[in-house]
């Protein structure tokens, strides 16, 4: 690590390009942190007792069904935890029309149409 003084001989973009870096390092080990279980989420994967729930970083989710033709990024499905007035939701959003199949009171399951 330079100290103050090393850091201040150094040419104004080399400096620029040291306060960049550090703070995409503080911002990475940010993410890192919440990847690590260190930092509480409300998004998790599931693991089913096999051990415990692996914290995610609260942001959208994408789920991708594979590339087609006219599709080059395939057909994808993001979900998130939005919060309104109205309370927290599970926020969907698709590449394409969706079409939510009832499977029981506390159960469905999401399709791409089309």
């Amino acid at each position: 690590m330079l100290t103050d003084q090393q850091l201040a001989k150094l040419p104004r973009y080399a400096r620029n390009e040291i306060a960049r870096l550090t703070i995409n390092v503080e911002a990475l080990q940010g993410e890192l942190d919440v990847f690590s279980g260190t930092i509480d989420s409300p998004v998790s994967i599931a693991t089913f007792g096999l051990q415990e729930d692996r914290p995610l970083p609260n942001r959208t989710v994408k789920f991708s069904f594979g590339c087609s033709e006219g599709r080059p990024f395939g057909n994808s499905i993001g979900v998130r935890l939005q919060s309104s007035s109205k309370g927290t939701c599970l926020y969907v959003n698709g590449s394409r029309s969706l079409r939510v199949q009832p499977v029981a009171t506390n159960c469905f399951e999401i399709y791409m149409e089309g």
